[in-house]
């Protein structure tokens, strides 16, 4: 199976990345898989400057509660193995992204070496339930993996062939060529 992920989440000390927000979707399926996770520790014991950022990113930008989450953070990598047991290939956008989900898949592939627009040029779709009051949030979920979903399905040729790591993309898989 070939899955679009895509997360949220908050930067901590040493600039680790903790995950809020997973979703995913297979290339084939209709409805997300979404995840939200506990946070690790109480926001207090976040230095000033870590607490600056996570309240900027709450007001701002996903604009998901630190305090929130349904799944225990120390069920990250179960949730994720399972979820992702028969993945082919695992489509993300960016580079730090590719990084923070190698661990979960060795077949980590980057929109943005394929030619994947910005997020912002992509046909956003309403928020998921997690952000359904709020204009103009990051999602994980309907944002951003549906809409990621919808344009490498509309890019892959029909018989799917694992896009080279190269670089070396034919034409015709670029959505600016159709």
């Amino acid at each position: 199976m070939e899955y679009v992920i895509d997360v949220q989440g908050f930067k901590s000390h040493g600039n680790k990345f903790i995950f809020k927000e997973v979703a995913l979707i297979s290339l084939a399926e209709k409805v997300p898989s979404v995840y939200l996770f506990k946070p690790p520790h109480a926001f207090m014991r976040h230095s000033p400057t870590n607490r600056a950022s996570v309240r900027w990113l709450e007001k701002n930008y996903h604009r998901l509660k630190w305090s929130r989450g349904d799944i225990d953070c120390s069920e990250l990598d179960i949730t994720l193995l399972r979820a992702l047991r028969d993945a082919q290939n695992v489509y993300v956008k960016g580079a730090d992204k590719v990084q923070w989900l190698r661990k979960y898949s060795s077949e980590i592939i980057d929109l943005e070496t394929v030619g994947c627009p910005a997020l912002y040029k992509l046909q956003r779709l309403p928020a998921c339930a997690h952000h359904s009051l709020i204009i103009d949030a990051e999602c994980a979920c309907e944002s951003n993996v549906l809409a990621l979903k919808e344009w490498l399905n509309n890019v892959l040729p029909t018989e799917r062939t694992p896009i080279e790591r190269d670089g070396d993309i034919p034409d015709s898989w670029c959505i600016h060529n159709r």
